[in-house]
């Protein structure tokens, strides 16, 4: 099969879509040859995943893959042969991080197999990652570098010897040349340990239980509709879709409820995502008075039941509305479709081993349902997808299988009284302290307070909650400025400074070489840079320093002149503001021109001698108390945030400062 670019650009364009791509080591060229070891590879896949994915509940588009032979993408990018796919996850981010599990147990299972995933934010691993990314990777040099293999993360970096040449691509690498790298130089293109820990933490769940995942709902549904749910679960995804996302033209269609009537009301269990019983629970709906359906009390224990499945009934209602019934006939689901063949002996074959059919005796009524859900789902994987997007609506599956559907009233009702429990919905609300842990652990913050400890003052507060009333260490917060304005900044962002105590050591030889020389040079100008710190230790001189850059040729003596030139013209100017609104609105020393402080200014006891409401129009000049005002400021912004994320917490929290709550207002 060969894609053209066209076909990619219409793909990429679809909202929230995740694409995926395999890539195994083939050696022949011939197109028929790369055909049939992409075939085999296929099969073997979904022989292998098949016990995984086949009860899953997808939230619009279910993980699939096709051959792929020859592909040229967008900006001409070529790919080499390789299985491709394509999944829409809509609101629910799951399914996207499921699919990377699956890649990763692909890559891990069958040797040589290289996977890249990415997404319409560009590459997922990365983003997940963010935090430990090295220095040199960014949205503009990650092109065709990163990928899974044997089930971890891999980063294709530059060569940084001469033997490496051959192997690592410079600049802009094909996906040939990336592909090749790591497949023969693993040792070289593993990525770090925070990385990899990082991607293997999120999709660590999906390999030992997903309960946290899915929820198991009891609804009061018209018995078709149980019975259509009990045929394909999968069809609740759509119906729950359909309802969320209704609209006027949508509601018309419920004012008869001409295919789901309330007749016939059964209890039935639906098994759902959590984004998808959160999407029908949240909404209030009233159904229209005309089709008198019946909605207890909401004191009634049978209340959800209702009304969960009420907005079921309406969103299979909405489906089944938007097709005609000319598109059923034309094209749509065979239920009497029948897989066989070697392939399929196979796969079933891989399930039964992987415990599939939980040790049910073959032909039990528990097993012809395992068996059907897994003939269907080997059917729906290995079919062509030629048809047009009108004959996929999901409206034409549930039209097409009511003709065809039969159920037992009776046995519904009987089944009712062997209903298990709902699933504890709690999750659904959570406290402010759970919801500061999942921020934290989403941010990265708490793996960073356990392990690198930025600062002895968020230390002690962490360990020791009583301390949370503790005096705020002004010195702190202002040295932690003065690391924060030395540091780099671009049009990319500012550089935070590492906490002290940071343990993650990355050598770079170029790096220390510098090092070395700035070390040197640091030597010869050690007594300067002290006689200026003693004679003024505030934050103010700290925007006047001359950056002291490798190249420099300036003489000791021109750069004083200028920082002098530079001092006298903010001193000027901050004269000629001193009586005017701004400079009133400025902290300023009760000490005159003339007599300059000579210790640092920014201590707690230090606001005591000044007096914010004294500014003398006809009074002397007094300077502005630089450390003072910053200080002020950072308190008075951290203050207004009440509790929640603000600038003033997140430049600090960045810096290893965590400041007390405010509880003297």
């Amino acid at each position: 099969m060969v894609i053209t670019p066209e076909m990619e650009s219409n793909n990429r364009e679809d909202e929230n879509c995740v694409e995926y791509r395999i890539f195994p080591v083939i050696e022949s060229t011939d197109e028929g040859s790369v055909f049939d070891v992409l075939s085999n590879l296929l099969n073997n896949i979904l022989a292998e995943i098949g016990h995984l994915v086949i009860n899953f509940i997808w939230q619009k588009d279910r993980f699939g893959l096709r051959c792929v032979t020859s592909q040229t993408g967008v900006n001409d990018t070529v790919f080499p042969p390789h299985l491709h796919g394509q999944t829409q996850f809509g609101d629910n981010i799951e399914d996207e991080w499921f699919i990377l599990y699956l890649l990763s147990v692909i890559t891990n299972k069958f040797p040589g197999c290289v996977a890249s995933i990415q997404d319409n934010d560009g590459e997922v691993l990365l983003i997940e990652a963010a935090n430990y990314l090295p220095k040199w990777l960014d949205p503009d040099t990650s092109t065709n570098r990163v990928f899974l293999f044997g089930g971890e993360l891999h980063v294709v970096p530059y060569p940084t010897t001469p033997g490496e040449l051959p192997i690592l691509p410079i600049g802009v690498p094909t996906v040939q040349h990336s592909v090749t790298a790591i497949q023969k130089c693993p040792h070289l293109t593993r990525a770090s340990d925070g990385m990899r820990n990082c991607i293997e933490s999120r999709i660590a769940r999906f390999s030992s239980n997903m309960n946290d995942i899915f929820h198991d709902a009891i609804c009061s549904v018209p018995v078709k509709l149980a019975a259509l749910l009990k045929e394909d679960p999968q069809l609740v995804s759509a119906a729950v879709e359909a309802f969320y996302e209704r609209d006027p033209i949508d509601l018309k269609a419920c004012r008869v409820m001409k295919t789901f009537p309330p007749e016939d009301m059964v209890a039935t269990k639906v098994t759902m995502s959590r984004i998808m019983y959160a999407q029908l629970c949240q909404q209030r709906f009233q159904p229209d008075r005309r089709i008198r359906w019946k909605i207890p009390a909401t004191s009634n224990p049978k209340f959800k039941a209702a009304d969960l499945g009420m907005k079921l009934a309406h969103g299979f209602e909405i489906l089944t509305s938007r097709v005609s019934e000319q598109v059923v006939e034309e094209n749509g689901y065979h239920g009497d479709e029948k897989a066989s063949g070697v392939r399929w002996e196979r796969f079933l074959a891989s399930l039964k081993e992987k415990g599939y059919f939980q040790e049910e005796l073959e032909g039990s009524k528990r097993y012809v349902e395992l068996f059907k859900s897994a003939e269907k789902y080997y059917i729906q994987s290995c079919k062509d997808n030629s048809t047009g997007e009108r004959h996929n609506l999901p409206g034409n599956k549930v039209l097409k299988l009511l003709k065809s559907l039969t159920f037992d009233l009776e046995a519904f009702k009987a089944a009712e009284q062997q209903l298990p429990d709902a699933t504890d919905d709690s999750w659904l609300t959570i406290t402010p302290e759970e919801l500061n842990t999942i921020l934290e652990n989403a941010s990265g913050q708490r793996s960073t307070k356990s392990k690198d400890t930025p600062s002895d003052f968020h230390q002690t507060n962490e360990n020791n909650p009583d301390n949370l009333d503790q005096d705020v260490d002004a010195e702190l917060i202002k040295s932690s400025f003065e690391s924060f304005v030395d540091k780099i900044s671009s049009y990319q962002g500012a550089e935070f400074p590492k906490g002290k105590n940071s343990n993650s050591v990355n050598f770079d030889p170029d790096k220390f070489s510098q090092a070395i020389e700035a070390i040197l040079k640091y030597q010869s100008d050690e007594e300067d840079k002290e006689e200026e710190e003693v004679s003024s230790g505030s934050l103010s001189d700290h925007f006047f320093e001359e950056d002291l850059e490798d190249g420099s040729d300036k003489s000791d003596d021109n750069e004083e002149e200028e920082d002098e030139t530079i001092k006298e013209l903010m001193d000027e100017m901050d004269r000629q503001l001193f009586n005017t609104e701004v400079g009133k609105s400025f902290e300023r020393s009760n000490e005159d021109a003339s007599n300059q402080p000579t210790e640092d200014a920014a201590t707690c006891d230090k606001t005591d001698s000044i007096d914010p409401g004294s500014h003398d129009d006809e009074g002397e000049y007094k300077p502005v108390e630089v450390d003072v005002n910053l200080l002020k400021n950072i308190l008075e912004s951290y203050s207004s945030q009440q509790g929640l994320a603000g600038p003033a917490s997140n430049i600090l929290h960045s810096m290893g400062v965590v400041l007390p709550p405010n509880a003297d207002q």
